[in-house]
């Protein structure tokens, strides 16, 4: 939100001569305090500003300073809206719209028509087909414990392993592959985690403030590959050949998929382990695993496994 903030403050001081601070505070439901944080954050980035006392003072840019239009156009304000518009079902959705109506009332009319135009190029929608309220209110409660600093108390179910019980200090909630995840410091393992919200149970949202740790986003373990991690084999898969659009959106253009004898054959290089196996099995009869002979020995195992339940 602080780089919009201070965007909008920009915007304002090359259309204004002079602001009040207190003006800027209330526009932006922020502290007086932060608002001259803001200030001195875009004196130091290289726009000058001047700050005046008394009667008719206030906050300005230095006289004959412009900034050049290439700085950020209309169609890239419009694109950061649109960013701000993303459709999340969330307590931020309804924030950002506060903040896209503060941002428009600060610019041209002209300039507002060309960011509604922009803005509408893109649209980013994480909502699923079919909602989940629960999660959806876990999300929203973790957010406020996020921006109070306050520590979540709550079992949690890995994919293999028994429950356990977890207190983190939250940081992140990170939407990764349609789920939502919360990352935080965890005090039984002493280092930071990524938790599914689906396999947090009996969650409490505890009182207990902690001070935030300094961390960097890019050694954040959600940007792992961590899916794939373990040796990789070679996997070739013969599909039906009505399959064709599905496969076209599951594999990268890379991928080798040949026709062959009436099949689609696709060859590419993954783990063997028991979420890839389900995930194959998820596509019933119209998919065959040619190799590894591991795999198709696995995938006939379980394939009996779940005939059995039916017999």
């Amino acid at each position: 939100m602080k780089i919009i903030r201070l965007v909008s403050i920009i915007a304002l001081l090359l259309r204004k001569e002079k602001v009040q601070a207190k003006d800027l505070a209330e526009m932006f439901e922020v502290s007086v305090r932060t608002i001259l944080r803001d200030i001195d954050t875009i004196d130091q980035a290289g726009i000058p500003i001047v700050t005046t006392q008394g009667v008719g003072g206030g906050i300005g840019l230095a006289e004959g300073f412009r900034i050049d239009k290439s700085v950020l156009t209309s169609e890239e304000i419009g694109t950061i809206i649109a960013s701000l518009n993303t459709k999340s079902f969330s307590q931020t959705e309804l924030s950002n719209e506060v903040l896209i109506d503060k941002f428009k009332n600060i610019l041209k009319e002209d300039q507002v028509r060309v960011i509604e135009q922009a803005s509408k190029q893109l649209v980013i929608d994480h909502k699923p087909w079919f909602e989940n309220n629960q999660i959806q209110l876990l999300r929203e409660k973790i957010q406020i414990q996020i921006k109070n600093h306050l520590l979540i108390d709550f079992n949690y179910k890995p994919m293999e392993g028994a429950h356990s019980h977890r207190t983190i200090e939250p940081y992140s909630l990170v939407f990764k592959n349609h789920r939502w995840y919360v990352y935080g410091y965890c005090f039984k393992k002493e280092a930071f985690r990524l938790f599914k919200l689906q396999r947090m149970r009996d969650t409490c949202f505890s009182d207990t403030a902690f001070t935030p740790k300094d961390f960097s986003i890019d050694d954040l373990s959600f940007k792992q590959n961590w899916v794939n991690q373990g040796e990789k084999e070679l996997f070739v898969l013969s599909f039906e050949p009505f399959m064709r659009g599905v496969i076209d959106e599951l594999f990268s253009h890379d991928t080798d998929v040949r026709e062959e004898n009436g099949k689609i054959i696709v060859t590419f290089e993954n783990t063997l382990s028991h979420m890839f196996l389900g995930y194959i099995l998820s596509f019933g009869d119209t998919v065959e695993v040619v190799s590894p002979q591991k795999a198709r020995e696995d995938i006939l195992s379980l394939s009996q496994n779940i005939y059995k339940k039916y017999i």
